[in-house]
């Protein structure tokens, strides 16, 4: 419409420079009308085919279940309230019981949506396909797993205890493959699914204090670009992947966590609305905030001497210095 209009305005002013006896200065404006009209036109176009790719989405999101691993609190809650706001049915799985309930009660009262909970352990795989099989038959096709369990000790690598690094991988990694294998094949039967991984820009980096943690992220990120590709050999492939490295956010897995002037602790809401975001127009990853993108370049172009001086200018040694653990 804004073409169509810039582009009536071009006509206009060429049939007023004509009636006027400047059909010269006439003939230029109305080209530059139409080119602006149709310049304009272009660049409206292409906005309004993104914002018509997203409301197609939306709608597509009330036709199946979702899966959310670990949504009693933190990210996983505040995403599966944002599912429940699009009509989608929701379906949580996370291992304590009360916070899950808390989830259901808030989004049955808010939302006109079915939520459906599970109580299961996903470090255990015998127990997420027992799982698994019971929301198949319950609920039905889950067209959307997201897995954002995580779990962060914040100490040195000689102060953690073999349990720690056990179950920072467990919960942080491993997880993922129980679940992806206990929902991807239902999404491979319908050439249909998407599969979202929240993992971390500790993927990318390393951090002083979080080497167990940082290792799990990086192989998330590693399990994700796999899969990706195993999907890809199938013809035809419907099946979307997703991964999020979102920066520090205000959750109580961070508590304590100190920022610096580039590593800033974002807000939870605004990482849940980006990741909504990425999946509704299947971007295969987001970096949050997106600026860091330039970061891990330039880490992995420059000399070893120059990446660590910068990494200690923007606060990498002290970030976990005041870090209280989780509560």
């Amino acid at each position: 419409k804004k073409g169509a209009k810039f582009g009536a305005a071009g006509a206009a002013g060429f049939k007023k420079g004509a009636k006027a006896g400047k059909k010269g200065a006439a003939a230029v404006g109305g080209a530059k009308g139409v080119k602006k009209g149709f310049a304009a036109g272009k660049v409206a176009g292409k906005k309004g085919g993104a914002v018509g790719a997203k409301a197609v989405a939306k709608k597509a999101f009330a036709k199946a279940g979702k899966g959310i691993g670990r949504a009693g609190r933190g990210l996983g809650q505040l995403l599966a309230l944002r599912f429940a706001k699009f009509g989608a049915n929701v379906v949580i799985m996370d291992i304590e019981e009360s916070l899950v309930k808390k989830t259901k009660d808030f989004i049955e009262k808010e939302f006109a949506c079915v939520v459906k909970t599970y109580v299961c352990d996903i470090t255990d795989s015998e127990m997420v396909m027992k799982t698994a099989q019971q929301i198949g038959k319950e609920v039905g096709f889950v067209s959307i797993l997201v897995n954002n369990a995580g779990v962060l000790y914040g100490k040195s690598i000689l102060e953690l205890s073999d349990k720690n690094i056990m179950n920072t991988f467990n919960v942080n990694a491993i997880s993922n493959f129980w679940t992806i294998r206990a929902f991807l094949p239902n999404m491979l039967i319908k050439n249909k699914g998407h599969i979202v991984t929240v993992a971390s820009i500790c993927g990318k980096t390393g951090f002083v204090q979080m080497t167990d943690y940082c290792a799990s992220k990086h192989a998330v990120i590693g399990l994700n670009e796999s899969l990706n590709y195993e999907l890809l050999k199938h013809d035809n492939n419907q099946i979307k992947t997703t991964i999020v490295l979102p920066t520090f956010f205000n959750t109580t897995l961070i508590n304590g966590v100190k920022p610096s002037s580039v590593i800033k602790i974002f807000d939870a809401n605004r990482v849940a609305d980006l990741t909504i975001d990425a999946i509704l127009t299947d971007q295969p990853m987001i970096i949050i905030p997106s600026y860091l993108h330039f970061y891990f370049l330039l880490k992995d172009i420059l000399p070893n001497e120059i990446s660590n001086r910068i990494f200690q200018i923007i606060g990498g040694f002290h970030v976990m210095n005041e870090f209280k653990g989780n509560k």
